[in-house]
C-alpha cells in the first residue's frame, strides 16, 4: 500500500474540507456566542446600572423622606415641650387666678366715707402699685379694678380683679385704708 502524497490530498481532501467547514462553522458559532455574551453583559450592565440607579434614587428619596419625618418630629416635640413649659410657668404663676369670683364677691363698700374729693383712677392706681410692691407681684398684677362712690350713701366701693375677693382686702386693709376716710367697711350683699 502504497500512497502517493496526491493520493493522500485526495483521498484527506473531503476530511480536510469537512474539518475546515466544523472549524470554521464553530469559529461562527464562537463568534456568535461572544456577540450576543457582550450584547447580554452590555444589556446587564445597563440594567444593573438603572437598578442601581433605581436603587440610588430611592435610597435618597427614603433618606430625604426620612429626614423630613424627623425634622417634623423634632420640631413637634420643640413645640409641645415649650407649651408645657408655658402651661406649668401659668399654672405656678396664676395659682390664684385659677378660682375667680361673682361680681358681689369682688366688691368691699367703705360706709361714711368722708372722701368727697378724689380722683378714683389714680387712687386706685397707687393702691395697685403698693400691693405690688409690699407682696412682690409682677407690674403686670392688678388688685383693683375700679374704685367707685356710690349714688344714694357717698359710700366708696372697691371692686377687685376677678381672681382677687373682697376677703383679700380686707386681710390687707394695712395696704389701702391709709387712702380713704371711713367708718367701717361691708361686704356687698343683695
Amino acid at each position: 500500500m502504497n500512497i502517493s502524497a496526491a493520493g493522500l490530498f485526495n483521498l484527506c481532501e473531503p476530511a480536510i474540507a469537512n474539518s475546515i467547514a466544523a472549524t470554521s462553522s464553530a469559529a461562527a458559532s464562537i463568534a456568535n456566542l461572544t456577540e450576543n455574551s457582550s450584547l447580554n453583559s452590555a444589556q446587564n450592565a445597563d440594567e444593573k446600572t438603572y437598578a442601581q440607579a433605581a436603587a440610588t434614587n430611592t435610597s435618597y428619596e427614603n433618606t430625604s423622606i426620612l429626614a423630613n419625618a424627623k425634622r417634623r418630629l423634632s420640631s413637634n416635640l420643640t413645640r409641645s415641650k415649650s407649651k408645657i413649659q408655658h402651661f406649668e410657668k401659668n399654672k405656678k404663676t396664676n395659682s390664684k387666678s385659677n378660682s375667680t369670683f361673682s361680681y358681689r364677691e369682688r366688691r368691699l363698700i367703705l360706709l361714711n366715707s368722708k372722701n368727697s374729693n378724689f380722683n378714683s383712677m389714680k387712687t386706685r392706681d397707687k393702691i395697685n402699685r403698693e400691693f405690688q410692691k409690699q407682696l412682690k407681684l409682677p407690674a403686670s398684677e392688678f388688685i383693683l379694678a375700679v374704685i367707685m362712690k356710690s349714688q344714694k350713701q357717698q359710700n366708696v366701693v372697691l371692686t377687685t380683679m376677678s381672681n382677687y375677693n373682697a376677703d383679700f382686702l380686707i386681710q390687707h386693709q394695712n395696704i389701702w385704708q391709709k387712702c380713704f376716710e371711713f367708718s367701717s367697711f361691708l361686704h356687698d350683699k343683695a
